[in-house]
């Protein structure tokens, strides 16, 4: 059977149309046919439909193949998920806060709630993550911490483990990543242990290690542990979980942009003090003040263009800190910043007066004292080359 000689080179509907009327007129039973008065116009309707409806999906199912292309973040979830790299979903809005003139020894327990309002009258609630020390700085007691804003707040809640599988799930899919916490008793004693979260391309884990994986799903994320064999390598990766571990996780579940602009700040009744510690003393000498300015960097859904930038290049680094471009996606893969414009990289190499194996860096709107930088700086030491110093702060 012949190929009929129909030239569907458009992607426009009412051309696809003509196309097949002028492909219908050329046959010697339609001469002279008047085809927009016809029972057999609906069926050329249904035909230019259907040729357009199939080049229409086709066009949109051989863009989401390449995640260059790729317009929902379902199918960049699943690109990620090749490249070893968790798309975050929503993400807490944070502030700096510095505590002053609350004596001595004290300390603020993670998970503290502490208040966050506007001029207009609006207030949000926010919550530390870790414990917040008191230490003495020039003659006051002072601690500086970091508190991200949540809608809801899931402290120690008990998730049923799958031992066949190697993982635990979490029904929430609105989490903010940065702010989960993975606590595993092995064998049900009572004693939890907190896990850390590796990445997929993270090497030299062993079988001693307390680490867990991370792989978000549509509805949730799937919390993967070790007691499964590299098909490569043959070893098993990390720690076990068994049919009588307890699974514990706790996390915020923020409320994403809502959470920015909020600058006055202060505690939710009394903070309680960690295990072993004093507990603070709140009075009128006690304040709470933003180093930050506002509450700022929260986020409804991750950018996808942003994504389509970081997640080749987040596998290409394999999770290290070598060049600019590596430094620069380990930061905003990790929260600390939006995008790469607001991070500023310099060499040593770079500076009027060399200053070899030193990167300096820098957060815009973030200063040196602030809790956000002594983490950013302990992240990229953690993951940069054997000798390399990094230092926050970019020299003038």
């Amino acid at each position: 059977m012949a190929i009929p000689n129909i030239k569907l080179t458009s992607l426009e509907y009412d051309d696809i149309y003509k196309q097949l009327v002028s492909y219908i007129s050329t046959k010697s039973e339609f001469t002279d046919y008047n085809f927009e008065g016809s029972a057999l116009s609906t069926i050329v309707d249904l035909l230019a439909y259907n040729t357009f409806y199939q080049i229409v999906f086709q066009n949109i199912l051989v863009n989401e193949m390449f995640i260059d292309s790729s317009q929902k973040l379902e199918s960049i979830i699943s690109h990620a998920k090749l490249q070893g790299y968790t798309v975050p979903s929503r993400q807490s809005s944070f502030s700096t806060l510095r505590l002053r003139g609350a004596g001595d020894n004290g300390a603020v327990a993670d998970y503290s709630r502490i208040q966050g309002s506007k001029a207009n009258g609006d207030v949000k609630l926010f919550y530390t993550i870790d414990p917040a020390y008191l230490e003495s700085i020039d003659g006051a007691t002072e601690a500086t911490f970091t508190v991200y804003e949540a809608k809801n707040a899931i402290i120690k809640q008990l998730i049923p483990p799958n031992s066949t599988k190697q993982s635990a799930f979490i029904t929430q899919v609105n989490l903010d990543i940065k702010t989960l916490k993975v606590e595993v008793d092995l064998e049900g004693s009572g004693v939890f242990v907190e896990y850390r979260l590796a990445t997929s391309v993270e090497p030299n884990i062993t079988t001693s290690d307390n680490v867990f994986f991370l792989e978000r799903k549509l509805n949730g994320y799937d919390v993967m542990f070790g007691g499964l064999t590299d098909p490569l390598t043959g070893r098993i990766i990390a720690s076990a979980i068994n049919d009588n571990t307890k699974i514990r996780v706790s996390y915020l579940i923020p409320s994403g942009i809502a959470g920015d602009g909020y600058s006055s700040f202060s505690f939710v009744g009394t903070p309680i003090a960690p295990t072993g510690s004093n507990q603070i003393s709140i009075s009128t000498s006690s304040s709470l003040v933003a180093t930050t300015g506002v509450s700022k960097n929260g986020k409804d859904q991750p950018n996808l263009d942003a994504l389509k930038f970081f997640v080749p290049r987040y596998f290409s680094s394999q999770d290290r800190a070598i060049t600019k471009s590596d430094m620069q996606s380990i930061l905003v893969g990790a929260g600390y910043a939006s995008a790469s414009e607001d991070i500023v990289i310099v060499g040593g190499e770079e500076l009027s007066i060399p200053i070899l194996g030193t990167v300096y860096f820098e957060i815009v709107g973030v200063s040196a004292t602030e809790q956000t930088a002594i983490s950013a700086t302990k992240l990229l030491q953690q993951k940069s080359s054997l000798g390399i110093i990094i230092t926050y702060g970019v020299p003038v």
